[in-house]
């Protein structure tokens, strides 16, 4: 079996495994239940082998692998779908020695209960089981690797300004206003507040209160004092101080 993949029409990199006839069997070959078709299944890598820090031919077989069964990109998972998994195993390299078989191995997930919160998890080959011996490979050269695995501009999510989304997945803006007026303070002391007249003044009859001082150093000592909504609808000065 020869594993190629392509970039930009031109050979990317290449794998040899040499199929086993003897330890191969066919998926009818086991009498036991098979798992749905269209799911996607687990992957399972077993081996130092396919842990080294170089790339060698088990770095590349799991790479093949991993992109031969991924399938479609998920969003989700549904626990209910996950029915099987392919396991892949490689021995230990000794020096001296051919190098290790892969492993390919398929179970069927089977849950059962277990008395507690979490169900117990039995794993039963349903096929196909095959042994492979590397063979050539051809690893691919490092700044062509670098321009496939490269995310096109059109497939990056478009951001938008001051919009985000928070780890439970609801969006959050946020909203710029004007910039607020100078801080200017002025002297509101308690006795011009006592001149407050009531509604049933006329407001030619109101005294002149928009001539307030500036702010005196005792403003801070002043006793905590509340407005009425009549005072903040005739005198807009004193409700524009509120909101500052």
């Amino acid at each position: 079996m020869t594993f190629v993949r392509m970039f930009n029409h031109k050979l990317l990199d290449m794998l040899e495994l040499y199929l086993d006839p003897e330890s191969f069997r066919t998926i009818s070959q086991f009498k036991t239940p098979k798992a749905a078709s269209g799911l996607k299944p687990l992957l399972s890598f077993s081996g130092t082998p396919f842990e080294s820090p170089t790339p060698n031919a088990y770095t590349l077989a799991r790479s093949l692998f991993v992109d031969l069964f991924k399938g479609h990109d998920a969003i989700s998972v549904d626990v209910e779908a996950l029915q099987y998994i392919i396991h892949i195993a490689a021995g230990e390299e000794v020096d001296g020695q051919p190098l290790p078989t892969i492993h390919l191995r398929v179970y069927r997930i089977i849950t059962k209960k277990s008395g507690q919160k979490l169900p117990r998890v039995e794993l039963e080959e349903m096929g196909p089981r095959m042994t492979f011996r590397v063979g050539r490979l051809q690893q691919a050269d490092e700044s062509v690797m670098r321009a496939a695995l490269k995310k096109p501009k059109q497939l990056e999510p478009k951001t938008k300004k001051n919009i985000e989304i928070d780890p439970i997945g609801d969006k959050i803006g946020k909203v710029h206003g004007c910039r607020p007026p100078p801080f200017h303070l002025f002297d509101l002391s308690l006795h011009r507040l006592d001149l407050l007249p009531p509604p049933s003044v006329p407001r030619a009859h109101l005294p002149d209160l928009y001539s307030l001082q500036p702010l005196s150093s005792d403003f801070l000592d002043l006793p905590s004092f509340s407005l009425s909504p009549f005072h903040l609808l005739e005198f807009p000065s004193l409700y524009r101080l509120c909101l500052l």
